[in-house]
């Protein structure tokens, strides 16, 4: 089960209606490590494949993007360590009624 995978989330920038690409897509990849995190799963936002596009542009092409396509990368799987949070609880809240 220690797989690993990198998700690229994209936005189209020539579409009608987008107006800010750059946030929609931080907005999304927010949503996406929440979401990872409720299913145990460890994320890491990978801006350096953004530098590599820049000077690799077949990498554009390889994911389907154009070159000038906003997008960003996030590597996910299982972690092999165990952060502590504010809130990790490993059963539900108990409400008592007085």
């Amino acid at each position: 089960r220690n797989a690993a995978g990198m998700v690229v989330i994209s936005c189209d920038e020539t579409a009608a209606g987008v107006v800010t690409p750059l946030q929609d897509i931080a907005a999304a990849c927010a949503y996406f490590e929440m979401l990872a995190q409720a299913e145990g799963l460890a994320t890491c936002w990978c801006g350096f494949l953004d530098l590599v596009k820049r000077d690799v542009p077949t990498i554009a092409r390889a994911l389907g993007l154009r070159e000038t396509t906003p997008f960003y990368a996030m590597l996910l799987g299982e972690s092999a360590v165990r952060y502590v949070r504010g809130v990790q609880r490993d059963d539900e809240a108990q409400v008592i009624w007085l």
